[in-house]
């Protein structure tokens, strides 16, 4: 079921994708924020029928969006409790960075379905190709951009242990 999201942030990329989830035709958005008035007050512009709730919530939702930049460093984690998301449910984490963060990692040891922000990002830059030369991106290279990306901004071996 599809029908229902849960949103983790309150911000601009929060925003993006409510308009998303909108488009869509998404009806239950629940908005999981540190800043419960300012998440509130979009709540209250996106005419969602739920209120916020506080960040560390428990995730029931189907589908669960990230657009927060936590997660971000090894060391950090979102609210990684996924076990009441149903079994067929999904996550995709916005941060772009390489490697998986521990949210995406949660998500795969539940067996449930990701998408990171570096495929984001390559869909981004696919658009902007299109945008900015007038001619579809060579998309044959997708694969070989999304392992370079992964590659890069890895957390060296030290910082994992101490």
């Amino acid at each position: 079921d599809t029908s229902s999201v849960t949103l983790f942030g309150n911000g601009g990329a929060a925003r993006a994708a409510l308009v998303a989830f909108r488009l869509a035709g998404i009806k239950t958005v629940i908005i999981q924020a540190r800043d419960l008035m300012a998440a509130r007050a979009l709540a209250v512009e996106f005419g969602l029928g739920i209120g916020p709730q506080p960040f560390d919530s428990k995730v029931e939702t189907a589908l669960l969006v990230n657009a927060t930049p936590l997660g971000m460093t090894a060391e950090q984690c979102l609210n990684c409790d996924l076990a009441n998301m149903p079994a067929r449910g999904g996550v995709f984490d916005m941060v772009y960075q390489g490697g998986e963060t521990p949210l995406i990692t949660a998500a795969k040891a539940r067996g449930l379905g990701v998408a990171t922000g570096l495929e984001m990002l390559v869909e981004q830059a696919a658009s902007a190709f299109k945008f900015f030369f007038d001619v579809d991106p060579p998309r044959d290279k997708d694969a070989e951009l999304f392992t370079i990306l992964e590659s890069q901004d890895q957390p060296s071996q030290k910082s994992q242990h101490d």
